[in-house]
């Protein structure tokens, strides 16, 4: 029998060997809040980025299929996630934010626009909406300046993933909106001297706006915010396999499922 046992582990060590490990193409430490929506149940949505900047839900979104794994349905006003403002959130020279959405709308009833991620209005960091011209855009508020940049028109009813990075410098700086991965539009700005950083201390919203009553229809996945600019090889490669995949966070546990077969063996020894 202990010879069965020794083979048994050995050819477990060989099989895992040759399992190819998943590599971050993207550097993990650049990840400011990850939520993928891969719960599937329950009233928190995981922030995958190690800053634990985890969400509460907020009403009753429902658990659906996703684009990877499983999304959050929206569509009451009283639906959305929450997340507590923390220093990991706030931004002060470049950031990217971005989300898979599948919009049944482009707007709230009764406004022009619905929101997918926001923090604050004014000062106001990031506020990502889609709105009455079929597209998305970004709305930055800090030192008196208003800036908003729009990305590419969109269809409803089937998964985009929609991004933008938003770059400042001292003599201004451009906002670049990107759909499924490639660069649509590059906006040039000479207000974009700056972010608020640590003077916007609002919650982070997702599936609505903190304006009030400009709340997400539709469905709510893989949302990424990041304290860097990302390329747009970043952009394709997480359209094509998804955050998790890219950041290496959902890496194979070769010594967790090594543990858990010996002790199965050590049982029937």
């Amino acid at each position: 029998m202990k010879s069965i046992n020794i083979l048994c582990i050995t050819l477990i060590l060989v099989t895992l060997m040759f399992i190819p490990q998943i590599q971050a193409k993207i550097d993990p430490k650049s990840a400011s809040g990850i939520w993928l929506f891969d719960e599937g149940k329950g009233k928190t949505v995981k922030d995958l980025s190690g800053n634990g900047n985890d969400g509460e839900i907020m009403g009753n979104p429902s658990w659906e299929d996703g684009k990877f794994g499983t999304a959050l349905q929206f569509g009451e006003p009283s639906d959305w996630v929450q997340v507590k403002d923390h220093p990991s959130l706030r931004v002060s020279k470049a950031y990217t934010v971005m989300a898979w959405v599948n919009a049944e709308r482009y707007f709230f009833q009764g406004t022009q626009w619905q929101g997918i991620i926001a923090k604050a209005n004014n000062p106001r960091s990031y506020s990502f909406y889609t709105d009455t011209s079929k597209r998305p855009l970004i709305a930055i508020h800090f030192g008196g300046a208003h800036i908003v940049a729009f990305g590419s028109e969109f269809p409803l009813n089937e998964w985009t993933h929609l991004a933008f990075v938003v770059e400042s410098g001292n003599n201004g700086g451009k906002i670049t909106a990107y759909t499924n991965g490639k660069m649509v539009k590059e906006t040039q700005n000479a207000a974009l001297k700056g972010l608020p950083g640590d003077g916007d201390t609002n919650d982070v919203v997702i599936g609505r706006t903190h304006e009030g009553a400009r709340f997400f229809g539709g469905m709510i996945d893989e949302v990424g915010l990041f304290n860097v600019a990302l390329t747009e090889d970043d952009m394709a490669d997480i359209v094509e396999d998804g955050l998790s995949r890219i950041l290496g966070i959902t890496a194979v546990e070769p010594t967790q499922k090594l543990t858990t077969t010996w002790v199965r063996i050590k049982t029937q020894d």
